[in-house]
């Protein structure tokens, strides 16, 4: 019985070492199964991150190697810019330059022209003050002349006919009266005609001509100032003191009194002249010098 017992108890202590045995062996083959797909898997990780740590490295010189041409590049275009701006701002100093020269010549140019014009004008005026004058003293020389040969053919004719009667005198004298009025009558035409032809004559005028008053034309209009307050008295009726002379002396001061008339007008026509032709003459000098200081300003 106890043989039994210790056989069973042997045989249950040889299976139980036997499947202890086996289950170690079991524990262990599959531990080393475990180790070895452990050990592959670890070796296709490594080789995985081993991959990807090349990948990324060859990514990252590639960015790097990108990135200096980048740097190359932007470097390179910066110095061309830089380049190009300072060549676009040398062309446009010297078209600055250029523009300027341009406009300081065009100045001078108008300038010179203005001036020349002026000079022209001045010329121009002169030259027709000058004719004006002239022409005024020519006029006056034959209305002096035509005076005196009337008053020298009246002279003649009073001492050929010898008047001795106070109706032969009356005769001289209303056709001496009929002579002043036909001569008032024809001297205010010829002032109308002078007052409508003043304005065009002034405006032909372009310059200056204060210099010429000093002249002989000034003294002229004082003559004719002068002619005009001796004459102021018998412009309504000639020699009204010669009233108590005999006929003959009162037919010749009224002949001296019509050419002393027929004179101031003359004078009295060529001072409005000259004041027209002065008046239009500063108006066109005070414009000109306007517009001279305008293109001036504007250069």
């Amino acid at each position: 019985m106890a043989r039994e017992a210790s056989e069973a108890s042997i045989k249950a202590s040889q299976e139980s070492t036997e499947a202890a045995i086996k289950v170690s062996q079991e524990s262990s083959e599959a531990s080393i199964k475990a180790s070895q797909e452990g050990i592959a898997r670890a070796d296709e990780i490594s080789r995985e991150v081993k991959d990807r740590a090349d990948v990324t490295a060859r990514d990252l010189q590639a960015a790097i190697n990108r990135v200096e041409v980048l740097n190359l590049e932007v470097k390179r275009a910066a110095e061309a810019s830089a380049s190009e701006i300072q060549e676009a701002i040398a062309r446009a100093e010297s078209v600055s330059k250029e523009t300027k020269e341009v406009a300081e010549a065009s100045a001078r140019t108008a300038k010179d022209m203005l001036e020349e014009l002026m000079r022209a004008a001045r010329d121009s005026a002169e030259a027709t003050v000058k004719a004006v004058r002239e022409a005024t003293e020519a006029s006056s020389r034959i209305a002096r002349d035509a005076a005196g040969v009337s008053i020298t053919a009246f002279k003649e004719i009073i001492s050929r006919a010898d008047i001795s009667n106070r109706a032969a005198s009356e005769a001289v004298e209303s056709s001496l009266t009929e002579y002043e009025k036909l001569w008032r009558e024809s001297g205010l035409k010829e002032e109308e005609l002078v007052e409508a032809n003043a304005e065009p004559a002034a405006l032909n005028g372009e310059a200056s001509v204060a210099e010429e008053e000093t002249g002989s034309g000034g003294t002229e209009v004082n003559a004719g100032n002068k002619v005009e307050e001796e004459t102021e008295a018998t412009d309504a009726k000639v020699m009204p003191k010669g009233l108590g002379r005999e006929p003959k002396g009162r037919i010749e001061a009224r002949l001296e009194s019509l050419a002393k008339m027929y004179e101031a007008k003359r004078v009295k026509r060529a001072r409005e002249e000259t004041k027209a032709i002065e008046e239009s003459d500063t108006e066109d000098t005070n414009k000109e010098e306007e517009q001279s200081q305008d293109s001036s300003q504007t250069g």
